[in-house]
């Protein structure tokens, strides 16, 4: 038992020293399954995590990258937060070992693109945060798998538009999508619309956050109002006190008439649908009525002529001949769009041959115009300019633009609606249901509503149901025309009654006698038939069971593309992938019945993009043209579309707007566009998608510079340059140029100038810095800018601007006046280039330059002149006083000339005066106060002083004073309160000020001892 307590010691001990993984360097861990890095200012994510973390806080740090390593290995960690940083993308697979996290937060970073092996590997994500990023796109695939994701936040990035399936995270057999989530946050983005098949795949959906975008409420959003409705809690209002009504709700940002309008609040949202009317007649109210409303854009139908100047009647061919060694590069541009097409180039419609001739098909009037022939080689180039005429006519209906017929029930119907025009109209009627019937080469006339092949519809057995407004519309590429008829049918149908005498009755059962095979195949979006034969007596009804277990006949059919004939062969087109399955033919008569089972296999294939690589690069050359192909193949034929850089969806049938329109999707998936610049750079992605299946491959496009000799740029604007003595010089240097040239400046003293000294300062960008501007560095400067192939240069010519000194005031000569004891400022500002020197001389023939302080007097470096009262050591105040009247002159100076200016400062004093002293003699009795006043004036101020028959001094002050039973006034006056025989003698007032002296004596006071 002892051999084995070391053993089992160091069993029980081995866990915790597994369990205790040292904390990262800057981190704390407060346990061993917490790792808290925030505010640390981190480039990277920490090395060496414990694999038993379950949670790590890495918010608001400075990490700019994750690589695939960084989360590797924690498959128990539950929370990661990586908020606030700078990663601007995120490696595919980076949480591929993270199998156990439940949250995870990207919000605040600087993130561009993710893709559908982002979060692969979070099978238990339940909350994921990407709010506030740089995200534009999303894709399509990018939440697939995430089966356990609730929440997930999107709020304030650039998103313009959202795939159908981009919330799905379930796919069924890559068909079936279903989304999990159950609170979205879309606020804050630049969504300006929202398909219905976005939201119908979440079912789950409890909160939508849509405010803060610019949503366009048009036909495309018709179905909101209807959502809405179906689940009125789920979309949701953000709660703001300090907004109006303390709620942001989704409003519309377009059209006029819904403008801020909340979408909870949208109760219409109809669509007026345009009209095309001839310009000989005017519209009816009848025809706009909204159920009759038509898009007659659809019933065009391409043109197919053309007229060519200068051409031999070629019809929509212009043929071409170049010439040139080497071999020169051709293309066609249409001058009003500006799209271009290369040599042997095949782009929808339009084909550039190798000849060079150029051919358009199923031309239309909108082809017409001008079009540019270019030829161009290393030595020159050609042009030729060719005009197309598209001749047409507007279609034209020859019947009344309005009719009322009536017919009775039972019988038939012939309305005729004769159409001219160039192309020949097409003929289409829309029946009062709004179904459409139009003139075909396999037209059925047996029907009850049926069309002839003049365009006249005829109604036969006619029915109350019959009844509504009927409206023929003759289409063609060059426009539409219409006319209404209002059919009635009235009074009862005739009654007929067929005999048929046999001279035999013959019964037998229905029997069915031929049929397709048991198994037939019929590839995706091509036409399915079959046949079923029935015969017996009487005549059987075919009837067909389809695998959705629905019945149609010849008489009945609940899709408009499944047709059964009166022969029973059923036909159907165009077929999908859900047409599969078993097609049953059921034969019935009153004798019986018969019926034979049909399996029908769809061949499809789903969209698979050939010979490509998972990372494949491409490099062009700047100005040039870029071809990148994307060959796809599938059943059916797979939709291609491109993913520009900046987020940009184009194809081979939207009609390109903006940037996109540069940029051309032939049929066959390639993307090409010309005169490629730095800005096109980045990655491409090509989508191949049926409705089995799709894929995607991406392309790096790097572009490379062509050598080129420096050219700067705006030299032939090169003015003179005017610089003011003193102030800073800046000359600018743009040069262009491939490698990029290095910018060389030369004074005009021809010496090269330094890249950063004191004086000077060379940008990287080649402006030039002239600090502190002197006359000396006026004249020529030159900018050299130089790379290997060669240089160019620039010469500026350079003045100095200088002024002599002016005083900003009006005249030369002032005059001051004050008072003693107070501040005197005089105001010298002068202006010159160079900045002047301001001397002063005072009345004493005392000099002061600017800036002086001493006690009294001060010179601002303003030129301004203060003088003031200052205090001596022995504390006494001396004050302005009349000595410092006199002339003062101020002199401005640099070394191209000098002003003065003179300023008189007049002092106004006089000496104090007594103008209300005691008399010469007071009596007072004993007991009774008496006053002795004393009231000065002078300039300055006087100080009042009383002396006593004791030689004592009594100083008025600006406040009352009590000196025993003696009371001094602030106006002078002194009163004696109770006086005594000891109070009699002689009182003296002295006023003083700077001027001087001022007395009065008072004689001696008797008492009388027989008052007492």
């Amino acid at each position: 038992m002892a051999l084995h307590s070391p053993l089992l010691t160091l069993f029980i001990l081995l866990p915790l020293c597994l369990s205790a993984a040292p904390c990262p360097r800057s981190c704390t861990c407060p346990q061993v399954t917490e790792l808290h890095c925030t505010f640390r200012s981190l480039l990277s994510v920490p090395e060496h995590i414990s694999p038993h973390v379950q949670r790590i806080n890495l918010g608001f740090n400075s990490i700019s990258s994750v690589s695939q390593k960084s989360f590797s290995g924690l498959s128990r960690l539950e929370l990661l937060l990586v908020h606030g940083n700078n990663i601007q993308a995120i490696p595919d697979g980076a949480f591929r070992d993270l199998s156990a996290l439940q949250m995870l937060k990207l919000s605040y970073n600087k993130l561009r693109e993710l893709n559908r092996y982002t979060f692969l590997g979070l099978w238990s994500l339940a909350r994921l945060h990407l709010d506030h990023n740089h995200l534009e796109t999303l894709d399509p695939d990018l939440f697939h798998g995430l089966t356990s994701l609730r929440l997930l936040q999107l709020e304030g990035n650039q998103i313009k538009q959202i795939h159908v399936s981009t919330f799905c995270t379930v796919t069924i057999m890559d068909h079936f999508h279903l989304s999990t989530i159950k609170h979205l946050y879309l606020s804050n983005n630049s969504l300006s619309t929202l398909s219905r098949e976005t939201l119908e795949t979440m079912p789950q959906l409890e909160n939508l956050y849509l405010h803060a975008n610019p949503l366009v409420c048009d036909c495309s959003m018709a179905w909101l109002q209807q959502w809405i409705q179906k689940a009125p809690d789920v979309l949701k209002c953000k709660k703001e006190r300090s907004l109006p009504g303390g709620q942001l709700c989704p409003v519309c940002s377009s059209p006029r008439k819904l403008h801020q309008k909340p979408l909870q609040l949208l109760d219409d949202m109809s669509c007026s649908r345009p009209v095309i009317t001839s310009s000989d007649h005017r519209s009816q109210p009848e025809e706009t009525h909204q159920d009759l409303d038509q898009f007659l854009d659809d019933f065009k139908q391409p043109f197919g002529n053309i007229s060519l100047e200068l051409s031999d009647e070629h019809g929509n061919k212009v043929e071409l001949e170049s010439s040139g060694e080497p071999r020169p590069f051709l293309s066609w541009t249409k001058v009003s769009t500006g799209a271009s097409i290369p040599q042997n180039t095949r782009l929808q419609r339009f084909e550039v041959h190798m000849n060079g001739t150029l051919t358009i098909r199923n031309i239309q009037p909108l082809d017409g115009g001008e079009y540019l022939c270019t030829v161009q080689n290393q030595f020159g180039s050609d042009q030729m300019l060719t005009n197309v005429v598209v001749l047409s006519q507007h279609p034209k209906i020859l019947q009344p633009r309005h009719r009322d017929l009536s017919v009775n029930m039972g019988s038939s119907i012939d309305v005729s609606c004769q159409v001219e025009g160039h192309p020949k109209p097409k003929v289409t009627w829309v029946l009062p249901n709004q179904a459409q019937i139009t003139t075909t080469p396999f037209s059925q006339v047996a029907n009850r509503v049926s069309i002839l092949q003049n365009g006249t519809l005829r109604i036969r057995q006619a029915t109350f149901s019959d009844r509504g407004i009927y409206k023929c519309v003759g289409s063609s590429s060059s426009g539409a025309d219409t006319v209404s008829i209002r059919f009635n049918a009235i009074g009862t149908s005739k009654r007929t009654v067929n005999l048929f005498v046999r001279s035999k009755m013959l019964m037998a059962k229905a029997s069915i006698t031929a049929a397709s095979a048991k198994v037939t195949e019929v590839v995706y979006g091509a036409e399915l038939g079959l046949d079923c034969v029935a015969k017996g007596d009487p005549e059987p009804r075919v009837i067909w069971r389809t695998p959705s277990k629905k019945l149609v006949d010849a008489q009945y059919s609940f899709d408009s593309r499944i047709r059964v004939f009166s022969n029973g062969s059923l036909l159907l087109r165009p077929v999908t992938d859900k047409d599969g399955g078993e097609y049953l033919c059921i034969a019935r008569n009153k004798m019986g019945d018969d019926h034979v089972a049909v399996t029908v296999k769809i061949l499809t294939k789903p969209a698979k993009i050939e010979q490509k690589s998972p990372r494949w690069k491409q490099e062009v050359v700047y100005g040039g043209d870029l071809k990148v192909d994307c060959v796809a193949s599938g059943l059916p034929d797979p939709d291609i579309r491109w993913s520009l850089p900046d987020g940009t969806m184009v194809n081979t049938r939207e009609q390109k707007t903006g940037r996109g329109r540069r940029f051309v999707v032939f049929d066959n998936g390639t993307l090409f566009f010309n005169d490629v610049g730095k800005h096109e750079e980045g990655d491409y992605t090509c989508y191949a998608e049926n409705r089995v299946g799709k894929d995607q491959m991406k392309v790096h496009v790097k572009v490379t510079s062509a050598a080129s000799a420096p050219r700067i740029l705006d030299k032939a604007h090169n003015l003179p340059v005017e610089v003011t003595y003193g102030e800073n010089l800046t000359l600018h240097c743009d040069a262009r140029g491939e490698p990029k040239p290095t910018q060389t400046w030369i004074s005009p003293m021809n010496r090269v100038i330094a890249t950063n000294t004191e004086k000077y300062q060379v940008l990287n960008d080649g402006m030039l810095i002239v600090r502190k501007v002197q006359r000396f560095d006026a004249g020529d400067y030159t900018c050299v800018a130089r790379n290997a192939i060669g240089q160019d240069n620039k010469v500026v010519k350079v003045a100095v601007l200088v002024h002599p000194p002016v005083f900003s005031a009006q005249g030369n000569h002032f005059k001051a006046a004050t008072h003693e004891n107070e501040r005197v400022l005089l105001d010298c500002a002068a202006k010159g280039s160079p900045n002047p020197r301001v001397v002063w001389v005072l009345p004493g023939s005392v000099i002061l330059p600017a800036p002086y302080s001493s006690n009294r007097i001060t010179v601002f470096p303003n030129g301004t002149l203060e003088i003031r009262s200052a205090r001596k050591s022995d504390s006494a105040i001396q004050q302005i006083s009349v000595y410092d009247r006199g002339l003062y002159v101020c002199r401005a100076a640099n070394e191209y000339g000098s002003s003065f200016l003179s300023v008189s400062v007049i002092v106004i004093a006089y000496p104090p005066r007594i103008t209300n002293g005691p008399s010469s003699v007071t009596y007072a009795k004993r007991g009774v106060a008496v006053q002795l006043n004393c009231a000065v004036t002078g300039i300055p101020s006087a100080e009042v002083a009383w002396e006593t028959p004791d030689k004592a001094r009594l100083v008025v002050g600006s406040v009352p004073r009590l000196l025993g039973n003696k009371y001094l006034h602030p106006q002078g006056a002194l009163v004696i309160q109770n006086p005594s025989q000891r109070d009699a003698g002689v009182y003296k007032c002295t006023a003083r000020n700077a001027v001087r002296d001022s007395g009065a004596e008072q004689e001696q006071l008797e008492q009388r001892k027989s008052l007492l």
